[in-house]
């Protein structure tokens, strides 16, 4: 702050938020990323409200409030766009996904968890990658095809081995047939 470094300082309340948001202090959470937003619109930083936005988007849906989950979502979509943030669009399609997936609106989810799948192997985003995986998994599994989610999660779970990712090995394994 002393040096007025605008930009950082956007970038820490960020972080900061995505801290809270680990640990599932939402408020806290939610309040960093407005920070974080006030500097970014005062000061132009695109990049970084595209991916407050889609923080925000996710907290909401995980908070249930599907509203404010979707606006998050469009806005972090309009500021991506912008820019060609095709990393940080890939994401969003995934929480919108997973917004659409909680609204019963499966094929919009299906459609959108494709593109973010398209989008992470273009980039050849592993990471992104898996989690999209395993977002599809839930998704057929909740579609009752046990096929195709058996196989989502199977990717999934193969790159969190190359990884050693236990957390996210056993919450895969607890889904698979």
């Amino acid at each position: 702050k002393n040096v007025k470094e605008q930009n950082r300082i956007a970038e820490i309340n960020h972080n900061l938020g995505m801290t809270y948001l680990k640990i599932g202090k939402y408020k806290e959470a939610i309040n960093e990323f407005e920070n974080s937003l006030k500097i970014s619109e005062i000061e132009n930083f695109i990049q970084i409200m595209g991916i407050t936005y889609l923080s925000l988007a996710d907290i909401y849906q995980l908070m249930g409030n599907m509203e404010k989950a979707i606006s998050s979502a469009d806005s972090a979509l309009e500021m991506s766009n912008k820019i060609n943030d095709r990393l940080t669009i890939a994401d969003i399609y995934k929480v919108k996904a997973v917004i659409d997936k909680k609204r019963n609106n499966y094929a919009v989810a299906e459609n959108y968890l494709l593109t973010s799948l398209r989008i992470n192997k273009e980039l050849k985003n592993k990471l992104n990658t898996a989690e999209t995986d395993f977002e599809l998994g839930l998704l057929y599994k909740d579609m009752k095809k046990p096929s195709g989610a058996n196989n989502h999660f199977k990717l999934a779970l193969h790159y969190y081995n190359e990884c050693g990712c236990q957390t996210e090995i056993a919450r895969i394994r607890e889904h698979i047939n």
